[in-house]
Formats: structure tokens, C-alpha cells, sequence
């Protein structure tokens, strides 16, 4: 009898052990790419708040807004406790007070379209979605290759015109535009996004000139008048700017030009 019970409590002891359930890790999003990642991973339902600059895809509009580009809500963090935040590294000078919680930062920068794929497997190794990361960048890597143009163009991407800032060597864009089978004009300036003088844009000769924002264009209109003018909406000015999973579109929207 003493057996049968020492037995039967075992039993239980382990059932219960390896039967409890893991406590899923819980997170926050200062940066649209995270979330969007998160989201096409389907792991939205541990994501606890969400930066103002998050608005896709639409089910994100009901999540907790936790800050901006400047401002964190910390009493937020300390009371919901997340296990991970996570920002662009441009974020972290602001983000000092999180040393104090128990939330761990975790950082992205891109300056390639690998880059995305390394952030997908990244987030998903920490919420074990290691299985769901393959699948997605799979798929993005099968409809990238499906885009790539016949009819090379030099095309010269501005960021904003006044003052003029294009994209330099280390934008992921630039990559975007290679993989589209067109040229970047400004691909060999070693920065980020560098500012440029319209003496150096007469010297590139763009096939086609794609302004992000701004419209005061009338004296480039003059100085390139065989140059095409492409004038981007918010919608496409979001898909093209964000290293996300969506980025294969971004290749498509060149690839069409």
C-alpha cells in the first residue's frame, strides 16, 4: 500500500512538473519593424504596447501606446513588467532607465535586407517562434526573387529636399533598389543617409528621381528635364523606409518602375 502511494505521488509530481505550462514571454515595441515582425510571426497576443509610429497592420491600433521617438512611458513598463523591448538603436541614449527594470533592450539596425532577416530570427528566438521565422523569411527570399528588372534605371532616392538627403552605402534601401535589378546613384557615399548639393545630382543623371518628402522640386524639374518624377504616398513611403517583413513589396514597387 505504502509503495502503491509513494507510487501514485510520483506520478502526480511529475505530471505537474512537466505539465505546467512555461510562462510565455511578454514584450514591447518601440519601432514599427519590431512590431511588424511580431505580427507576421503571430505573436502579437505577448505584445504589451506599442511606440505611436505603429499603425500596421491594422489589429495594432488596438494596442497599448507606450511612447515615441522621445518619450517612454516607464511607470507603463514597471508595472506590466515585459521581459524585452524592443527599439532601434538610435533609441538607446533614451532608454538608460531601463537599466532599472527588469525589461531587457533589445536593438536592430539595417543597413541590408539580411539584416531583416536576421532581426526575424532574433525576436523569434526569444518568444520561440523559431519554427514560424523559417517560414516567413522563406517566403520573403521566394517573392524577392520573383522581382527583378530587365531594364536597369539610375534611380536617385530623396529622402527629403530641403535640405537634400538621398540614401548613402549603408541604407538598407539602397539594397532594396540593387535587388530590384536598378542602380542607386548615390550607393557608394559611405553613410547612412547623407545630405547632397544639387551640383553633385546634375553630375549622376538619374533615369528616374523618387522624392519621399517634400515638394519643392520645381528647380530639380528644370535641371533633369528627362529625369521621370516619382512622388511617393505615405502608404509607399512606410513600405519602402521600414526594414520589415514586407520589404519584398519594396523590391516589387522598384522592380515596376
Amino acid at each position: 500500500m505504502i509503495k502503491t502511494s509513494i507510487f501514485r505521488f510520483l506520478i502526480s509530481f511529475f505530471v505537474l512538473i512537466f505539465a505546467s505550462p512555461v510562462f510565455a514571454k511578454t514584450y514591447v515595441s518601440l519601432t514599427p519593424v519590431a512590431t511588424e515582425i511580431i505580427y507576421s510571426l503571430g505573436a502579437q497576443d505577448k505584445l504589451l504596447g506599442v511606440s505611436s509610429a505603429c499603425d500596421y497592420p491594422v489589429g495594432v491600433k488596438n494596442k497599448q501606446i507606450i511612447g515615441d521617438t522621445y518619450f517612454v512611458n516607464m511607470d507603463y513598463i514597471v508595472r506590466t513588467k515585459p521581459d524585452y523591448m524592443f527599439a532601434m538603436q538610435s533609441a538607446k541614449p533614451m532608454l538608460g532607465e531601463l537599466s532599472l527594470t527588469k525589461t531587457e533592450p533589445i536593438y536592430f539596425e539595417f543597413s541590408k535586407i539580411d539584416d531583416i532577416y536576421s532581426a526575424i530570427f532574433k525576436i523569434a528566438n526569444l518568444i520561440d517562434k523559431n519554427k514560424e521565422a523559417k517560414i516567413l523569411v522563406n517566403q520573403i527570399k521566394s517573392k524577392i526573387a520573383k522581382y527583378k528588372t530587365n531594364k536597369p534605371k539610375y534611380i536617385l532616392y530623396v529622402v527629403q529636399t530641403v535640405p537634400l538627403i538621398t540614401i548613402g552605402k549603408e541604407s538598407f534601401i539602397t539594397d532594396v533598389i540593387r535587388q530590384s535589378g536598378h542602380k542607386s546613384l548615390t550607393s557608394d557615399i559611405a553613410h547612412y543617409y547623407p545630405a547632397i548639393s544639387l551640383e553633385y545630382v546634375i553630375k549622376t543623371s538619374p533615369d528616374v528621381i523618387i522624392i519621399c518628402f517634400g515638394r519643392e522640386t520645381d528647380e530639380m524639374r528644370k535641371l533633369f528635364p528627362n529625369s521621370e518624377f516619382i512622388y511617393l504616398t505615405k502608404e509607399q513611403r512606410d513600405l519602402i523606409n521600414r526594414p520589415a517583413p514586407r520589404v519584398w513589396q519594396a523590391v516589387k514597387f522598384f522592380s515596376q518602375i
